[in-house]
Formats: structure tokens, C-alpha cells, sequence
């Protein structure tokens, strides 16, 4: 223990003895009579995430195009014409379906429903509560597209600043700490450099 104990002492006071220090500061002095402008101008504007959430929810890819991630906004049109398509499909096919089944058990011998070829009443019944749970799958899955492409704008809107350098690095180094009562601890510290 006391060998490894001397080997972290001797590793760690190499890495103290290797950092440079980079705190010095440089101070400009400048005449009195010579007008200096000492005002800096600092136009930093913040990607807001809440106003990229508000415009997708006005017009769905608005927000998408505020944090110019152009490439989502077909994605965004593509996702709801097939919804609307979905829609429209199943409630046609719903229509046609719970109409056939009506005529057939209202009791009037002279009506008779059909739906595609179809006049079954048990059929008809379950034709038309099969496209009733699809035209509700569909709409429902247009709104959580919805609350998805809002989601996203926002998420996006929040990394928009965001960014990977080459300095970022994480750092894993032995580390003794000593108390005020000259008890040692030995340990890693670990660094991250952002």
C-alpha cells in the first residue's frame, strides 16, 4: 500500500509541475488624450425554443424552417397526407359499411343493403367497426404527429447552439487529497473539458 501510495505522490506532482499557467492577462494603457471607444456590441440573439414550439403549432414545419432543419418539413407534409389519406379511406369504407348494415336490419323487406358486394349483416357489422376502429386510429395518430413535429421543433431549438469542438476531452488522473489532519486519501479525479 505504501508503494502504491508513493507512485500516485510522485504521478501526481509530475502532472502539477507540468501545467502551465494561463492566467496572465494582458492590460492595454492608452493616452489620456487619444479618445478610446471601450463600448463592446454584443448582438447575441437567443434560439428561442419557445417561439420554434408556437410556430409549429400554428402551421405545422414552421418551426422546423425558425431552426433551418428545412429537410423535416416534407418529412412533416409526407406524415400528415398519408394520415389524411388514412382518414379519408376509412371513413368512406366506414360510410359505406354502416349504411348496407342499416338498410338490412331496419325490418323493411323491401330495402336491402350492400357495400361492395357485400350484404351479410354480420359481416357488414363487422366491416364497419373494423373501419370505425381504423378512422379512429387515423385521427388519433394525426394529433400525436402533430404533438410530435411541435416536440421536435422544440427539442431541435434547444440544441441549436450546440456544438462538438475538438477540445472536449475527459480526463482520468490518480489524485491524493490530504485533510487538515495530515490523513491522506488516494482516489481518481476525473476531468471533462468542455
Amino acid at each position: 500500500m505504501k508503494y502504491l501510495l508513493s507512485v500516485i505522490l510522485l504521478f501526481s506532482s509530475l502532472l502539477l509541475f507540468s501545467q502551465e499557467d494561463t492566467t496572465t492577462q494582458s492590460i492595454a494603457v492608452t493616452p489620456i488624450s487619444e479618445k478610446v471607444d471601450t463600448t463592446i456590441k454584443i448582438d447575441f440573439v437567443r434560439h428561442s425554443p419557445k417561439k420554434a414550439a408556437l410556430l409549429s403549432a400554428a402551421l405545422p414545419g414552421l418551426g422546423q424552417a425558425y431552426n433551418k432543419k428545412y429537410w423535416k418539413i416534407p418529412i412533416i407534409y409526407a406524415g400528415f397526407g398519408g394520415l389524411a389519406y388514412a382518414i379519408q379511406f376509412n371513413a368512406s369504407k366506414h360510410r359505406c359499411n354502416r349504411n348496407a348494415y342499416r338498410l338490412d336490419v331496419d325490418g323493411d323487406s323491401l330495402t336491402d343493403g350492400s357495400c361492395n358486394g357485400i350484404t351479410d349483416p354480420s359481416n357488414l357489422r363487422v366491416l364497419r367497426d373494423f373501419y370505425r376502429r381504423n378512422l379512429d386510429l387515423a385521427v388519433l395518430g394525426t394529433f400525436v404527429w402533430y404533438g410530435l413535429q411541435i416536440i421536435d421543433a422544440t427539442v431541435d431549438a434547444h440544441l441549436f447552439e450546440f456544438r462538438l469542438d475538438d477540445e472536449i476531452s475527459l480526463g482520468v488522473d490518480p489524485h491524493i487529497r490530504i485533510t487538515p489532519d495530515f490523513n491522506a486519501y488516494t482516489g481518481l479525479k476525473i476531468t471533462l473539458k468542455l
